[in-house]
């Protein structure tokens, strides 16, 4: 079986290292069109290509919903021109969050309900690497927002200056902060939500785990070191079932996969 494994640019494990390079760890979505799996997996988020009659050689793209088989196609936004760097759809809570990757070269990451109501959670003007111009060994977090498996929750991954992480707790309903937590960074951090119900950060030496929730500042634990850090929340390409989604030659493409790779491998 062809199994797809592609890279992000930005994804939910990439902390920006500056003066280094990192690894990025394995994605199985695309890019530019992304293709994710509703929570209850009943239907997919989708972002499609668009064709431009005034200019062909610029690049389009729209997010919208359908069943696996196609059917019930749904127009959740209008036309945009950015690349889409996150995506999930939390369909019994009502949203999508979609992180576009912006000219200036930062990243806004939206919440939109299926009317395609959009509220901007977080924008920023430049990549996070710019934190750390000129230092050596320093890391950035790139913005990313992680809804919790049941989707009640949102947790808002950024940095506000070099070599520190702001973790913020949000009411995925009205995006109010219930919680705010700061984290020294000295190595790239991997993050992933447990299926019990807290976040994972994770760093680059394969034995250091913190442990958060909204109600727990971030605690060292002894925990066992995560399995895997792809999917990172109940939305991601792959089903509960291991079903893998991809958007290829101008749509959805599904193949079976290992149940075990889905959600809930930590």
């Amino acid at each position: 079986m062809k199994i797809k494994t592609l890279f992000l640019l930005i994804s939910s494990l990439f902390m920006t290292a500056c003066g280094s390079q990192l690894l990025k760890p394995d994605d199985p979505n695309s890019t530019k069109t992304p293709v994710v799996w509703s929570t209850d997996d009943t239907a997919l988020a989708v972002v499609i290509p668009v064709n431009n009659p005034e200019n062909p050689n610029s690049e389009q793209y729209q997010i919208v919903t359908q069943r696996p088989d196609g059917s019930d196609r749904q127009q959740i936004t209008e036309v945009f021109p950015q690349t889409v760097m996150q995506l999930h759809y939390i369909k019994e809570q009502g949203y999508l969050i979609a992180g576009f990757k912006l000219q200036n070269g930062g990243l806004r990451i939206d919440r939109i309900t299926p009317n395609g109501n959009a509220i901007s959670i977080i924008e920023t003007k430049t990549p996070a690497m710019q934190l750390c111009q000129g230092q050596k060994d320093s890391y950035a977090q790139t913005p990313l927002i992680l809804p919790s498996p049941d989707g009640l929750w949102l947790v808002n991954l950024y940095s506000q200056t070099c070599n520190s992480l702001t973790i913020d707790f949000l009411q995925a309903g009205n995006l109010q902060t219930v919680s705010s937590y700061e984290l020294e960074l000295e190595q790239q951090m991997f993050f992933t939500w447990h299926p019990m119900g807290y976040l994972l950060i994770a760093g680059s030496d394969q034995t250091t785990v913190w442990q958060v929730d909204k109600d727990h500042p971030p605690l060292k634990t002894t925990a066992k070191y995560p399995r895997c850090f792809y999917p990172s929340t109940r939305s991601s390409a792959i089903a509960a079932d291991g079903r893998h989604a991809w958007f290829e030659a101008g749509q959805v493409k599904i193949e079976t996969g290992d149940a075990k790779k889905a959600f809930g491998c930590q």
